[in-house]
């Protein structure tokens, strides 16, 4: 127990709302001494409990309030704020300037305030963050500095090892907040696209009685309902329990196409004793949708309204399941154990019809059915222990773990092909009404393939304090992996085989310095090596050697005004060898190792090891309060990503100094901010800004855009909310992303509203 007297200040006035919102201390609003004290103010408590005492002695005599309540000082539900004073992304536990890395936060204020109910919305607006978007299967990725980058949950990663994650599109209710790690994160993950970490940070129960009913209703017909509750589950409030409840459902601004999703989400924290908790939780999701493969380059002449695809399209998943357990003991020298693990499970069901290249004068084409079925799962966990140190009179910090996963994923897929001999027997050429029906399709599990990839990991990291604002993080992973694959389809059975790509204790290591040389102001400096398996092979059936690079990054970052208003600069340098790629070679073809024919490049489906890329830029940010009623989160992102040399043995896609990064923008600027006005009136607003997108293979352009988005808000009592967003403000019309030769050109959303009423108690 800790006590905090106040005794030193008179009272001029005082205002207090106290509440316990999740695992933390929530204070509302105080004035004492005509001075508000900041929303998240870290308070110094023990692990379990805390007690805070004013004694206002002299002229005014006040009773104690004593509080109790498990303190969690990353959480940011109920701060009202666009900053948290601390972290959890790279294995400690510790404030932005700490971390000698770029890293972002998307806190729950500003999630509520923009209105946003997925990850890819809430990407969209993160600092360094593309959105790439396949309309097809609903499958959305997110590039940092020019890769894709990996998702995480608390830590744990939540990705498969193909393209496209596990349950793609999460529902953000369930999450406090986001946190963005941008750039090679060695020490957190084995292998993977040297470019960051998403990691999503779930909301905790509380100890007192509360609950939500988020009502919302939008263009295209758009209804999202989300309720929540929390409560302690026993009179002494040591099991505690949290349960929130989703459905959205509606069109889209495309003729035909609809999405319905539903998801559960339920936690429950259970104090075994006073040193240990144990912390259970279960996520579930269904959707439904109607695909779309998108428009023809630039828009092929047609309105953001035209739908290409048949009346049958669909994409179906009718099971997401995530169920996770951790467990922690706390000892008495401030050293902890703790053990997580996760299951994930998501089935998928698609069918669809895709155009081919289409014949602008005439405006028709020719449609091929496709059909996929797949079913991913994966398994994992991590052991560590971590604590503190005192030598040569200061105090430093230490950890070591392991980490293992096992993922499986078994896919099925069918395409039958136009027959040019009988246009009529598949479509009638017009591009909004195909005749290909999906019957025509064969049944995509007569050739399903299963992969299986089993990985592993040690680590430790060191956080040496060389003086009291100097201080050095260096650490180190050993990584393992394994990879095998096999036919389970009636027409491609065969035995299990192992991938060449197999990796035994490669060691990646990490460095950081971080100096405090203010008050205010930190200057890091960070090294990171990169490696990562690949399974690919080239035409003689060999398997790509490992990709490898390093990245070095330097910055400063501010914290003022108590740390609410959080500054970061960043300049970075990023080197990949070996990046596997198509091989375009046509001698290559046909082959016995990998599909195509020579004659078409959409079916080559062999790879060559590239020769080496390179990625540097800047990253500038500013977040938080710049007064007490001012918000803001602004972001400049310059990236250039370029080749700096060809394998020469191979048919190259790229030549040296082009653009190998086709969907990342050279300029990207993001801007959202609110002002509380008086009487529970706030405004906001923002906007989205981008260069243009160029792809030296295809010779495709996609020109810059600027998007701008509002917001107004009123609250009627300290319950209820009510708030109105209006994005894209001006109806601009333009592609969020550039597509295909034939395809996938994705308009952006026109101008569109959301109102939402919330309600709390």
């Amino acid at each position: 127990m800790q006590q905090q007297r106040c005794d030193s200040f008179k009272l001029k006035k005082i205002m207090i709302h106290l509440g316990l919102l999740g695992s933390g201390l929530f204070v509302a609003t105080t004035t004492i001494y005509a001075q508000t004290l900041p929303i998240n103010e870290e308070i110094s408590v023990d692990k379990n409990q805390a007690t805070v005492t004013s004694e206002l002695a002299d002229r005014v005599q006040l009773p104690t309030i004593t509080l109790t309540a498990t303190q969690d000082s990353t959480r940011t539900e109920g701060t009202q704020a666009y900053t948290t004073r601390k972290v959890s992304t790279g294995k400690f536990e510790q404030s932005l300037r700490e971390t000698p890395q770029s890293i972002s936060v998307m806190t729950r204020q500003q999630l509520d305030d923009q209105n946003i109910s997925n990850l890819k919305e809430a990407m969209s607006q993160a600092t360094g963050v593309t959105v790439t978007t396949n309309g097809a299967f609903a499958e959305t990725g997110y590039n940092i500095r020019g890769y894709r980058a990996i998702q995480q949950q608390d830590g744990l990663s939540v990705g498969s090892d193909d393209s496209y994650t596990l349950a793609p599109a999460r529902d953000m209710e369930m999450y406090d907040r986001v946190e963005i790690l941008r750039g090679p994160a060695g020490l957190l993950e084995g292998n993977g696209d040297p470019s960051g970490i998403i990691n999503m940070i779930r909301r905790r129960p509380t100890a007192e009685a509360e609950g939500f009913v988020n009502l919302s209703y939008g263009s295209w017909n758009n209804k999202r309902v989300s309720v929540g509750a929390n409560n302690r589950l026993n009179e002494a409030g040591s099991v505690r329990g949290r349960v929130i409840l989703t459905h959205q459902d509606k069109d889209f601004f495309y003729d035909h196409a609809n999405e319905n999703r539903s998801s559960a989400y339920a936690i429950v924290e259970a104090d075994l004793t006073d040193k240990t908790m144990l912390t259970s939780s279960i996520n579930y999701s269904q959707s439904e949708s109607v695909p779309f493969y998108g428009w023809p380059p630039h828009g092929g002449g047609f309105s953001r309204k035209d739908y290409f695809g048949a009346d049958w399209n669909k994409t179906k998943v009718p099971n997401a399941f995530e169920g996770r357990l951790d467990l922690e003991h706390s000892f008495e020298n401030d050293w902890k154990v703790k053990l997580s693990t996760i299951y994930l499970n998501q089935d998928l069901k698609a069918q669809m019809a895709i155009a081919t290249t289409p014949n602008f004068e005439t405006q028709k084409t020719s449609y091929y059915g496709y059909k996929k079925e797949s079913e991913q799962s994966l398994y994992g966990g991590e052991l560590s222990v971590s604590g503190k140190f005192n030598l040569l009179n200061q105090e430093h910090d230490l950890i070591l773990g392991g980490t293992w996963s096992n993922s499986n994923h078994q896919v099925g897929t069918a395409t039958s092909y136009d027959n040019p001999n009988r246009p009529d027997d598949w479509n009638s050429g017009d591009l909004r009404h195909p005749l290909v029906r999906p019957d025509a399709i064969p049944d995509p599990n007569l050739d399903k393939t299963e992969k299986q990839v089993v990985k592993s990991s040690l680590y430790g990291a060191l956080k040496y304090k060389l003086h009291d604002d100097l201080i050095l993080t260096m650490g180190g992973r050993f990584s393992n992996y394994e990879e095998k694959s096999r036919g389970i389809g009636s027409n491609n059975s065969s035995d299990w085989e192992k991938s060449a790509a197999k990796v035994t204790m490669e060691f990646t290591p990490y460095a950081g310095l971080v100096w405090n040389f203010s008050k205010d102001l930190s200057w890091y400096a960070s090294y990171t090596d990169i490696f990562s398996p690949q399974t690919e092979q080239d035409w003689q059936g060999n398997t790509l050697k490992p990709r490898v690079g390093w990245q070095v990054e330097t910055g400063i970052k501010g914290e003022f005004y108590d740390g609410n208003l959080q500054s970061s600069l960043s300049i970075f340098r990023l080197r990949d060898q070996n990046k596997a790629t198509l091989d375009r070679n046509p001698e290559h073809y046909p082959n016995r190792y990998c599909e195509g024919d020579g004659i078409n490049p959409a079916t080559f489906g062999c790879s060559v090891a590239g020769g080496e890329n390179q990625t540097e830029g800047v990253e500038l940010e500013l977040v938080g309060k710049v007064t007490d009623q001012w918000n803001v989160m602004a972001s400049y992102v310059f990236t250039d990503a370029q080749v700096l040399k060809t394998n020469s043995t191979a048919w190259w896609d790229y030549a040296v100094g082009s653009n190998f990064a086709a969907y990342t923008p050279r300029h990207a600027f993001k801007l959202w901010s609110t002002y509380n006005f008086n009487r529970g009136l706030s405004i906001g607003g923002g906007l989205n800004a981008q260069s243009s997108l160029e792809d030296s293979t295809t010779g495709q352009h996609n020109p810059g855009f600027t998007v701008f988005n509002a917001h107004v808000a009123y609250k009627v009592n300290p319950q209820i909310d009510l708030s109105l967003n209006l994005n894209n403000l001006f109806d601009k019309s333009y592609f969020a992303g550039m597509g295909y030769a034939a395809n996938r050109w994705m308009y952006g959303e026109p101008r569109n509203y959301m109102f939402t009423l919330r309600a709390r108690y």
